[in-house]
């Protein structure tokens, strides 16, 4: 029992060491990132000299910022219900979510006989500095390199702040960018004015 016990002892350390080494390799290629990294184009307005709006002027991107504090509680309610329920308790992994995913995975996987990766675990923090990995593929290194950026990100910005970056950001459709833009091509109006159905629409469009 001795040796049956000191063997899975050693299997577990080396795993660990093999593992650790893995990680801290995919670490060494991450960029420290800023909100300035994720921050994009912004549609610009013309007005006539009384202050009246003539058109709105973007290129490839078409997008609002608006000030957290001015987007509805309903909206932000929507999107951590559908999105991050946790998403004010985890430190931008959600390991609960992490351990859900990957039973499925390896279930799902020794099903097909291959990996398959059916199930995700990516937290509002993962999805918002996705487009810094530069990596469209769901693969294991893809996940890891998010992960350990939402980590680092979640070190410098409070929720708040990462919810506002997250709201502005996020691709709604053709050339909608940030949930601002999204309510004026779909819905006609501010997104100050959009009601609970309009905001679960926007929700559910991601």
């Amino acid at each position: 029992l001795l040796i049956v016990f000191l063997c899975f002892l050693l299997v577990g350390v080396v795993s660990g060491v093999v593992l650790a080494n893995y990680v801290f390799g995919l670490a060494a290629e991450l960029p420290e990132i800023t909100s300035a990294d994720l921050i994009m184009a912004q549609t610009s307005f013309v007005y006539d000299s009384e202050g009246t709006e003539l058109g709105a002027l973007h290129g490839g991107e078409n997008r609002i910022t608006v000030d957290l504090e001015e987007m509805p509680e309903h909206l932000v309610d929507c999107l951590l219900a559908a999105e991050d329920i946790r998403f004010y308790e985890h430190n931008g992994v959600d390991w609960r979510s992490v351990a859900r995913a990957a039973t499925i995975v390896i279930k799902d996987s020794i099903a097909a006989k291959e990996i398959v990766f059916s199930q995700g675990a990516s937290t509002i923090t993962m999805q918002l500095v996705r487009n810094v990995v530069a990596d469209t593929q769901k693969t294991m290194d893809r996940k890891i390199k998010e992960a350990l950026l939402a980590l680092q990100f979640e070190k410098n910005y409070d929720k708040d702040e990462i919810l506002y970056l997250y709201l502005n950001e996020i691709y709604l459709g053709p050339r909608i960018y940030g949930v601002a833009a999204a309510s004026e091509y779909y819905f006609g109006k501010r997104v100050q004015d959009i009601n609970l159905q309009e905001a679960a629409v926007l929700v559910g469009i991601l």
